[in-house]
């Protein structure tokens, strides 16, 4: 008998456009807190670049609620604002994601006067839709 679920959301691959580069770390001693003698190593990394990130839903017949879409618009502004990262090393700096231009426009629908954001206030204040 399954016991799990699919979720509702999926996203697929996102090729990074971009530079690339390295970057050398000094290993840390976890005793001393110092560095680590003898203990460089270097990093690939994409220093600067652009992707594209499709969220789509698992059923195409489902639809996101007013809320549901502004729960989901609340952690791309996470993203945006550089609250959480994506990836390998996020809490060193790596994985940070800014909407660009364009896209950041997307955002206004969490004010409170748009139906997406009345609506998850409404959810956060715990009244019924």
């Amino acid at each position: 008998i399954p016991t799990g679920r699919v979720g509702r959301l999926a996203t697929h691959d996102s090729v990074i456009n971009g530079t690339v580069t390295h970057r050398d770390h000094v290993g840390i001693d976890r005793f001393t807190g110092g560095a680590r003698r003898a203990l460089l190593f270097r990093d690939e990394v994409v220093a600067e670049g652009s992707l594209s990130l499709q969220v789509h839903l698992t059923n195409p017949a489902d639809r996101l609620s007013p809320a549901e879409r502004g729960l989901l618009l609340h952690a791309v502004r996470d993203l945006h604002d550089g609250l959480i990262g994506v990836g390998r090393a996020a809490t060193r700096g790596y994985g940070s994601l800014r909407l660009a231009h364009d896209s950041a426009a997307v955002l206004d629908e969490l004010a409170p006067t748009h139906p997406t954001g009345s609506a998850v206030l409404a959810l956060l204040r715990g009244e019924r839709a």
